[in-house]
């Protein structure tokens, strides 16, 4: 019977609406905040090639940059392109100088020409437009991009420093350990609420379809009925972030081919395990505790929301938040003095969900006793 209860909850979680909200949600959060970051900073830096180095300014809490500094880059970095033959080009999470042909060489001429009539004097549409001419006439995706230029002239530290941290990431980290920490805060930002709209709902849904007093009446013990429902709801979530984890691996393959840097193939999925798994249950469990108690699949979202917005703070891990923050990356000896209090964070809403699920076993069996609704002993089904 478990495997049965397990088997339709999982196919009905994959074709149901809010598979799709966990999916768009969880998609948005790595696409925007994960993949986003690692082409805003980059992870292995590459030394500037003219003598103009923009650095962003940090004012309170926003960074900032000196626009005629990156016009000045811009051009010295045209010029370079022009003489050395090689422009750089982004290639997924790379940074690659390509060599550039003949007519690429006469075109990119061109262009240094109409900027150099225009005595740097220009408004930022005509800037753009500059951008746009020379990203096309050297073929896409190069760092001339609108998207790319701001990320490719300017830096956040020196060349001298990032170099110094990368290095301490490589080898403490294999790279890919300290990044998928970033991954697991991300994540574990989406899941840490989405997730409720795919367990909110589980015993409701019986409610709603009514399959109540057929499965009340049923002999089936509260641990095949709850427990197959809640592995399936918990595999549901943990496909969805192994593929993106997944996904992270194979990216960082292909920088690792171009930088013949070694990574660590087992870190995002590590990180999966330990970090985010404890997230996803404990938001199952308290979501079945909380419907079955209110008989209600809203309440468990309003609930689940609050505690989401006192948890996400980035504000240190204690114990009375489920989700982990750390959206830094930097090496191991920089991360374990809290590598400790994180853990132990883990563990102990690994061993809460469970109770939770033992709780929610508890009230189900409790509950289908009585089929007015009312809360008494349930009678033992009569065996046929």
């Amino acid at each position: 019977m478990f495997k049965k209860i397990f088997s339709k909850e999982l196919k009905y979680q994959f074709t149901s609406f809010t598979i799709v909200i966990l999916i768009v949600s969880t998609f948005l959060f790595y696409y925007t905040q994960f993949i986003g970051d690692l082409k805003r900073w980059w992870v292995k830096p590459i030394p500037p090639r003219t003598h103009t180095e923009v650095l962003w300014e940090k004012k309170g809490d926003i960074l900032i940059l000196n626009n005629e500094e990156v016009i000045k880059s811009v051009y010295e970095n045209m010029k370079t392109d022009y003489e050395k033959g090689y422009t750089l080009k982004i290639r997924g999470i790379n940074r690659i100088y390509e060599k550039i042909n003949d007519s690429e060489k006469v075109a990119l001429k061109e262009i240094i020409e109409e900027f150099e009539d225009k005595s740097f004097d220009m408004n930022y549409d005509e800037f753009k437009n500059i951008m746009e001419k020379v990203d096309k006439a050297l073929g896409g995706n190069t760092a001339y991009n609108e998207e790319y230029y701001r990320l490719c002239f300017a830096n956040k530290e020196s060349y001298e420093v990032e170099k110094k941290e990368y290095d301490a990431i490589l080898k403490e980290d294999k790279v890919t350990n300290a990044y998928a920490r970033l991954f697991a805060d991300y994540i574990g930002i989406a899941l840490g609420f989405f997730m409720v709209f795919v367990t909110g709902f589980t015993f409701v849904r019986d409610k709603r379809y009514s399959s109540n007093e057929l499965i009340y009446t049923k002999e089936v013990s509260c641990f095949e009925y709850v427990g197959g429902k809640y592995l399936a709801d918990i595999l549901t979530a943990l496909i969805i972030v192994t593929i993106m984890a997944g996904h992270a691996t194979w990216l960082f393959h292909g920088f690792s081919n171009v930088t013949r840097d070694p990574i660590s193939y087992t870190a995002f999925f590590k990180y999966t395990i330990i970090w985010i798994l404890p997230t996803i249950m404990i938001v199952a469990s308290l979501s079945y505790v909380l419907q079955i108690i209110f008989d209600n699949g809203i309440v468990p979202i309003i609930i689940q929301f609050l505690y989401w917005m006192y948890s996400s703070n980035i504000h240190h891990n204690q114990i009375s938040k489920y989700i982990i923050r750390f959206n830094s990356i930097v090496p191991y000896s920089e991360f374990q003095p809290v590598e400790h209090t994180i853990f132990v964070n883990r563990i102990f809403y690994t061993l809460l969900s469970i109770i939770l699920l033992f709780v929610a076993m508890k009230l189900w069996d409790i509950k289908r006793g009585a089929l007015d609704g009312g809360f008494k002993i349930r009678k033992k089904a009569i065996s046929k």
